[in-house]
């Protein structure tokens, strides 16, 4: 158990969840921050010759995990007037173009140019005439599975990648989008400086699979201001062949949800997401409405034939109740199992708590897991002590609004079974 519970919970975070350190560390890992760069270098080659600064100096990512889509560069920017967005003709929104790519289709507006299949992982690359501003979306390995965290981490933890932009650099909107499939798009619009011209641009962050797709816009701030009407419609535009959908909403009401492999189930909340991760200890995900955070569900049956939850036992009555006394006992033990396990936590005593229920207890830890490299990050973990086994629900993003709706994410984690 000590190895187990925790040992998959570090697996989750740090193995099959490459951008868990992003998503609430104070500080980037090489690994993460090389993504993060990666990202934001992108959006400088569109805004202005020199791309944008980071804060420190990184080596290039390993081949494979480049993106090799072509972001067009001025050959001799001195000589490369700036756009006087008062002559361009006024956007038309209403006049669209439809185009599709890998799967992917998208409404543009009419006179602007797209060019499709400019790579693999790359179905659209979109020029607004009259303008320097390049608009792409491409499918990022860099943001591989589960493409959920990517979304959460756009969504909730926009100032941690605008930091990454350089100084000056600052969060303009940090919002949620939806697409006519009813997929949130987390959109990050920021604003920033290169020499002495206004920057503007937005990052747009979706998945409908185990990949995340970006969209990628950015230019002068006039033009940015010009054509984000525009980059909106697009976003809001995107829609998936059925075969890229791999993503089930609980529409207007909960309903159950079993993963791939049939191990376990959920009863997901109302116009909450879901989607199988194939993993064998926490075989599904789970992302809010607005994909402000996510939440790993797994159970006792994926933990393999040496979990042990005799441990627990000393805390709990043959009716499955802890007594009040042990509270404090049985949170510290639960810290100590993660401790022990080579992923130290933190604990928030205040917000750490048992709830106790018919035949069941509910331990709520909440702390900062210590990651790697003195990398923390906040978390939720939920272990849910039954007469029929235990049930781990983490959680992870923007927690605190995780805390606001306690209630529901507690009867979700309750209706968590094995099959």
């Amino acid at each position: 158990m000590r190895k187990l519970v925790v040992a998959g919970l570090t697996a989750i975070l740090v193995a099959n969840f490459p951008l868990a350190v992003m998503a609430q560390a104070t500080a980037f890992d090489d690994e993460t921050r090389e993504i993060v760069v990666e990202v934001v270098q992108r959006v400088g080659g569109t805004v202005g010759p020199g791309g944008a600064s980071t804060s420190s100096a990184v080596e290039d990512p390993p081949e494979e995990d480049v993106d090799a889509s072509p972001i067009p560069q001025n050959e001799d920017p001195a000589e490369e007037p700036g756009t006087d967005v008062t002559e361009l003709p006024e956007l038309n929104l209403t006049d669209l173009a439809e185009y599709s790519s890998q799967g992917v289709s998208i409404l543009v507006p009419a006179d602007w140019v797209v060019d499709t299949d400019s790579d693999n992982n790359t179905p659209f690359f979109i020029e607004v005439p009259g303008t320097n501003m390049i608009v792409s979306l491409s499918s990022d390995t860099g943001l591989d599975f589960p493409s959920w965290l990517g979304v959460a981490l756009f969504r909730s933890q926009a100032d941690l990648l605008v930091e990454e932009m350089g100084e000056g650099a600052q969060i303009e909107e940090s919002t949620t989008l939806y697409t006519e499939q009813n997929l949130p798009v987390a959109k990050l619009a920021f604003s920033g400086t290169e020499g002495e011209e206004p920057l503007g641009g937005a990052l747009y962050a979706l998945a409908p699979n185990a990949d995340a797709y970006l969209l990628v816009a950015g230019g002068s701030a006039a033009e940015w201001e010009y054509a984000k009407a525009g980059i909106d419609l697009i976003a809001q535009s995107i829609l998936f062949d059925d075969d890229l959908l791999d993503v089930q909403w609980a529409d207007g009401e909960p309903f159950d949800f079993t993963d791939v492999d049939g191990t376990v189930q959920v009863t997901l909340p109302t116009n909450w997401y879901a989607m199988s991760t194939g993993d064998p200890q926490f075989p599904i995900i789970l992302a809010e409405p607005e994909a402000r955070y996510i939440a790993a569900v797994g159970t006792e049956a994926v933990f393999g034939d040496d979990f042990d939850s005799s441990e627990f036992d000393a805390f709990l009555s043959d009716e499955g109740v802890v007594d009040p006394a042990d509270y404090e006992a049985l949170i510290a033990t639960i810290g100590d199992m993660i401790s022990d396990s080579g992923s130290p936590i933190t604990l928030d005593n205040d917000l750490s708590e048992v709830i106790a229920r018919d035949g069941a207890a509910l331990v709520r830890i909440v702390g900062d897991a210590e990651l790697e490299d003195g990398v923390a990050m906040p978390v939720i973990l939920y272990v849910d002590l039954r007469d029929s086994g235990v049930v781990v629900v983490t959680i992870f993003g923007d927690i605190d609004a995780a805390v606001e709706v306690e209630e529901e994410i507690q009867s979700m984690v309750e209706s968590v079974t094995g099959l």
